[in-house]
């Protein structure tokens, strides 16, 4: 392995596993892996850079000569939730797994299940830069932000991942999910907000988003959003079978949850702020899309951030690590989510501006800076959509400091004068 600290552009190496420098020949391919150096560009032709490896592809001699696999078309970079592509497509050929991302190659001719929602993969060529360590300095603790994080609390996202991960299963078409909805609408109500059902249309039937909002008094209030679905399921045992959901999502409902109550103790903010669960978003993404195209374009235009919360419990990495995972329209968001982290957490931060596969991503696609916030991405959970998605795998102080990054970035933004 190689470790080190980086001299330039607020990056650093970390520890490799055991990977070093080195090639191999896999599939058809010469893959490339070695150590990234602080003044490595982010990509360069046919390669990219997943946090601390820079990925190198070429076909080997004898594939280029027979012409049998085509880097630009038959190698992917694969983004998933867990393992959702890999428990879909058994037999693809992983050439670099870095648990969220993925390269694979497949043979020509051949095809891929595909679950919108769960895991997306795009030509090798067309992929964006992959992902990267992000450091940022503190800044100075404000006080009122603190008072807010006081708030949150280990205990109490425990108690709401139990509470949700203790129904059968909360499939988004199930009475399981209504029971949840019951649940996180008591919450809001003790919090002090009124919260609102919002039905959405789906294959098979209606489902619902559960929305709580409280107003900003500045005539000028922008509107901050704070949000994650509801909804479990378990792809092999079908819409009846056991699906605690555990991790995913009731580690980002519950985030949801504990920012509602928390950000109460501010009295007023400036800024409008919205808590959203989702229903429909392990079937594709249909609450937030839904909710999104509801939106009218002076709405959208007073959206300055989007923060969607989608398995926070799981530790993949050597420390506590966060994924923040958006867009260019997101750059914003992502550096106060990166210096938050830095200022009220322990959490190393992760950035990648290829966004797939979670409720972020129809805000991005409307021109919204919206970002996902997920556990660190070098390992990856390996019991999503499936009953062994458990409160007893989880790691709750990793969760209470990406919930804690979350709250401190809401917390500020709602006060801010912009």
């Amino acid at each position: 392995g190689a470790r080190g600290a980086a001299a330039s552009h607020g990056l650093r190496r970390r520890e490799l596993g055991g990977l070093g420098d080195r090639e191999r020949v896999l599939a058809g391919l010469e893959v490339h892996l070695r150590a990234v150096g602080a003044a490595d560009e982010l990509r360069t032709e046919r390669s990219l850079r997943f946090g601390d490896l820079h990925v190198r592809l070429h076909p080997t001699h004898a594939a280029a000569r027979s012409g049998s696999l085509d880097v630009a078309g038959d190698v992917f970079v694969v983004v998933q939730k867990g393992r959702s592509f890999q428990h879909a497509n058994p037999d693809a050929r992983i050439l670099v797994d870095k648990g969220r991302y993925l390269v694979a190659s497949r043979s020509r001719g051949t095809s891929w299940a595909e679950e919108k929602g769960c895991f997306a993969f795009v030509p090798f060529d067309d992929a964006a830069p992959g992902f990267h360590v992000e450091t940022r300095e503190a800044t100075q603790r404000v006080s009122a932000v603190d008072q807010v994080l006081s708030r949150v609390r280990t205990e109490t996202l425990r108690a709401h991942v139990a509470s949700l991960s203790q129904i059968h299963t909360r499939h988004s078409l199930g009475a399981g999910l209504l029971e949840a909805l019951e649940y996180c609408e008591g919450v809001f109500q003790e919090a002090g907000y009124q919260s609102v059902r919002e039905p959405v249309p789906m294959p098979g039937g209606q489902t619902f988003n559960l929305v709580a909002q409280r107003s900003g008094a500045a005539d000028d209030a922008r509107l901050l959003i704070v949000c994650g679905h509801l909804d479990s399921v378990n792809h092999d045992g079908g819409p009846d079978a056991l699906a605690p959901g555990a991790n995913d999502n009731a580690t980002g409902s519950a985030t949801v949850l504990q920012a509602a109550q928390a950000i109460t103790s501010l009295g007023e903010t400036r800024h409008d702020v919205r808590f959203i669960l989702y229903g429909g978003e392990e079937q594709g993404l249909f609450g937030s899309e839904h909710h999104v195209a509801r939106m009218s374009e002076s709405e959208r235009a007073r959206v300055a951030g989007v923060v969607n919360v989608d398995m926070a419990g799981s530790l993949n990495t050597e420390r506590p690590t966060v994924l923040l995972e958006g867009a260019e329209v997101s750059r914003r968001v992502i550096d106060e989510l990166a210096v938050a982290a830095a200022t009220y957490t322990g959490l190393e931060t992760q950035v990648s501006l290829d966004p797939f596969a979670s409720d972020h991503v129809p805000f991005i696609d409307a021109g919204m800076p919206g970002v996902l916030t997920i556990e660190g991405a070098d390992g990856a959970y390996e019991h999503e959509h499936t009953a062994r998605d458990t409160i007893d795998r989880l790691d709750f102080e990793l969760h209470r400091e990406i919930t804690a990054m979350d709250v401190a970035w809401l917390a500020g933004r709602s006060l801010a004068a912009d």
